[in-house]
C-alpha cells in the first residue's frame, strides 16, 4: 500500500474487503447457538477462536510499525506513536507504549535500502503470527532476552529465543517464565558476564497509579550500589520496636517485615526533608504540601491531645499548624484559611495524592 492509501492494486479495496469479511465472520459466530454442539465440539471452537485472538497482535505490530514509519503522530502534533493510539483507540498510555514496545520487536523492519527484515525476536514473531502463543508468551520471552547480558554472542542469544518460542507452544506463560529463568541460569551461571552497562541498562523505579484508596503501587529493579545504600539507610529504621499492649505493658512490634520496610522509607525521607540538603524544586524548597478544608483541621484540633497544644506552644501559630505533621508548610495563619498549604507551597506542577477522608497530601 502506498503512502496516500490508494496503492495501484486497489490496496484500499483489498484492507476494506478483508476487514468487513472478518467483522461478518464474527458476526455470523455471535449468532451460532453452541448448546446444539457436542462437548468435544465446543472444546475445539475454543481453541481455533483462541488461535484468531493469538494471531492479532501480529496485525497489530504491523500497522503500529507503518505509523511509525510515517511519523503519523507529528503531522497531529503528538509526541508519539503512543500517545497517537492512546487518543485514536482511548487506550491508556502505558498499554499504548507496550503495543509500540511489542511492535518494535515483533513487528516486520525495512532496511535503509528498503528491503524487508526479519523482527528482531524472528522465532517469537512467526509463532505469534500462526496462533501458537498468546501476547504474555511473547512479553515473557522478550523480557528475558532483555535480561540476558549483551556480552553474549548473538548467535548463543538468537539460539535462546527459539528455544523460548517452542516451548512456548506447550507451555503456560508462568510455566515458560520459570523456564526462562532456567535458561539465563544456563548461559549466565554465576553472573560473571553481566556488566555494569547492563545493569545501569535494566534500572528502573516506577511509582503507578494511585488507587481508589490512595495507596500506591511500587515495582523496579535496583542496582547493587542502590541497594547496598537502601538497605544501609533503613536497616536501622526498620527494626522491630516494643508496642503498646492492651495492658499497657511492651508486646512484640506487630507489624510484618514488608510494614517495618515501609515505615523506614517514610521515616528516611522525612528526616532527608527536614534536613533542608535537597535541592530546589521549581526554586521552591523540597517539602510535602497538606490541603484539607476547614471542617477537617478543626476536627483535627479538637481530636489534639494536651501535651501536643504543650508542644506547639499553645499560641495561633501552633494551632494552625496542628493538622499537620513533619515537613507541612502550613502557615501561623493556616486555621484562618481553611488549610495549612502556606505560602508560596502550592507549587505548580505538584502532585494530589487523594486521601480517603477528602483531604489530599502533594509533594511540590
Amino acid at each position: 500500500m502506498s503512502s496516500n492509501g490508494t496503492g495501484a492494486d486497489g490496496g484500499v479495496v483489498v484492507v476494506d474487503r478483508a476487514l468487513s469479511a472478518a467483522s461478518g465472520a464474527v458476526d455470523a459466530l455471535q449468532g451460532v447457538d453452541w448448546s446444539v454442539l457436542s462437548d468435544d465440539e465446543v472444546v475445539q471452537v475454543v481453541s481455533r477462536v483462541e488461535v484468531l485472538r493469538r494471531r492479532l497482535p501480529s496485525l497489530d505490530h504491523a500497522l503500529v510499525v507503518e505509523l511509525e514509519v510515517r511519523s503519523v503522530a507529528a503531522t497531529h502534533l503528538l509526541r508519539g506513536t503512543a500517545h497517537l493510539l492512546a487518543q485514536q483507540l482511548h487506550v491508556d498510555v502505558p498499554e499504548a507504549r507496550a503495543r509500540v514496545r511489542a511492535a518494535t520487536e515483533l513487528g516486520p523492519r525495512t532496511a535503509l535500502g528498503g528491503q524487508p527484515l526479519d523482527p528482531v525476536h524472528p522465532a517469537t514473531a512467526a509463532a505469534q503470527a500462526a496462533g501458537l502463543i498468546s501476547e504474555k508468551h511473547a512479553t515473557v520471552i522478550t523480557g528475558a532476552l532483555e535480561g540476558l547480558p549483551r556480552s553474549l554472542d548473538p548467535e548463543v542469544v538468537a539460539a535462546a529465543e527459539a528455544t523460548l518460542a517452542g516451548h512456548a507452544t506447550h507451555l503456560s506463560p508462568a510455566e515458560l517464565c520459570r523456564a526462562a529463568d532456567r535458561l539465563t541460569t544456563h548461559l549466565d551461571p554465576d553472573g560473571m558476564l553481566s556488566e555494569d552497562t547492563d545493569r545501569q541498562r535494566r534500572r528502573h523505579l516506577t511509582l503507578g497509579q494511585q488507587g481508589g484508596d490512595a495507596m500506591t503501587p511500587v515495582r523496579g529493579l535496583l542496582t547493587p550500589e542502590c541497594r547496598a545504600l537502601l538497605d544501609a539507610a533503613i536497616t536501622a529504621l526498620a527494626r522491630p520496636t516494643p508496642a503498646a499492649g492492651i495492658a499497657g505493658d511492651t508486646a512484640l512490634d506487630p507489624r510484618s517485615a514488608g510494614q517495618r520496610n515501609h515505615d523506614a522509607l517514610g521515616a528516611l525521607c522525612s528526616q532527608l526533608l527536614s534536613s533542608n540538603a535537597l535541592p530546589t524544586n521549581r526554586g521552591l524548597p523540597a517539602t510535602v504540601v497538606i490541603t484539607m478544608t476547614l471542617d477537617q483541621l478543626e476536627t483535627a484540633m479538637a481530636t489534639t491531645s494536651a501535651a501536643t497544644d504543650t508542644a506547639a506552644g499553645g499560641s495561633g501559630q501552633g494551632a494552625g499548624q496542628g493538622g499537620c505533621s513533619g515537613g507541612c508548610s502550613g502557615s501561623g495563619q493556616g486555621a484562618g484559611k481553611g488549610g495549612c498549604s502556606g505560602q508560596g507551597g502550592d507549587a505548580t506542577g505538584s502532585r494530589r495524592a487523594p486521601n480517603p477522608d477528602g483531604a489530599t497530601a502533594r509533594t511540590a
